[in-house]
């Protein structure tokens, strides 16, 4: 497969959280695609309160369940603050959801899935360049789970673009790939590994920074700008055929985007170039950003 994608803006509210139906993007037979919005849930659990009282507290796992007419199963999960694909499967549409579940999980790990994120820095780290003339590099660093296991993990990353107007509106817009089996908080912690943390990564992060973009650039609260764009797995007994889906930027990222002190597509003929390599960002024209 090559690395191409294609990332568009929704039209959807700018209330984050509060539409109860999510937006299907995919659906065959018993496997669906759906865009999971920001600061919402997966799913119930002590961490969100497992009581669903109010629509703008309700998971992932319902409003997909009310959108696709069937209970489901997540064959992957995005944390609450991100955004973008989630593959599940209708148990509802199938004979042994159990299993179409494991083979889809297992094509989606062998598979690839495009993220695209904003971060903190401009690019620099450690006083060098990260990635020579716009190319994709590889960051390899083990990670350890919960369980205090050490697993390999390799993340490929592309720096598009950036703005540096101010020291708290210094930022990049990355795409990120994880490669082999994606690890906890893989992409979260390779960025911040590089001093590029993600934009509102309370847990990687960097406290300041998120409260300045909260307070001033109006992140919204739960918000980590880290949006999985596209999901391509290879063809399975559910889809012979594969599956190449992709989920539109919602509207909170996008807004954030188009500000005119932040990153955005420059209409330079190099910064236009490089998109048209790797990707089609429908995004506001600026000339905030400047190409690496």
């Amino acid at each position: 497969m090559q690395k191409k994608i294609i990332i568009a803006i929704a039209a959807v509210s700018r209330i984050v959280g509060l539409e109860p139906v999510v937006q299907v993007l995919y659906r065959k037979n018993a496997v669906a695609v759906v865009a999971k919005p920001p600061s919402v849930p997966v799913h119930a659990s002590p961490y969100v309160g497992g009581t669903i009282k109010k629509i703008e507290e309700k998971p992932l796992l319902q409003r997909a369940r009310d959108a696709l007419g069937s209970r489901i199963n997540l064959v992957h999960r995005l944390d609450r603050g991100a955004s973008g694909c989630v593959l599940c499967v209708c148990i509802d549409r199938c004979r042994e959801p159990q299993t179409l579940t494991s083979e889809l999980h297992e094509a989606l790990r062998v598979g690839r899935k495009r993220y695209v994120a904003l971060v903190r820095g401009t690019r620099v780290f450690k006083g060098q360049s990260l990635g020579d003339n716009h190319t994709w590099f590889d960051i390899e660093r083990p990670i350890k789970d919960s369980r205090g296991k050490i697993n390999d993990a390799r993340t490929s990353f592309r720096f598009l673009g950036y703005a540096n107007h101010l020291n708290s509106d210094r930022c990049s817009l990355v795409l990120a790939e994880p490669q082999r089996s994606g690890r906890w908080h893989q992409i979260r912690r390779h960025l911040n590994g590089l001093s590029h943390p993600i934009i509102g990564d309370s847990s990687h992060g960097n406290s300041q920074t998120n409260r300045f973009w909260r307070e001033h650039r109006g992140l919204p609260a739960e918000r980590i700008l880290l949006h999985l764009a596209r999901i391509q797995i290879p063809p399975t007994s559910a889809c012979p055929e594969g599956i190449d889906v992709s989920c539109p930027l919602p509207s909170d990222f996008s807004e954030i985007l188009a500000s005119d002190t932040l990153t955005e597509i420059t209409t330079s003929p190099i910064a236009r170039q490089l998109f048209q390599e790797e990707t089609s960002l429908y995004l506001p024209l600026s000339k905030a950003l400047q190409v690496y």
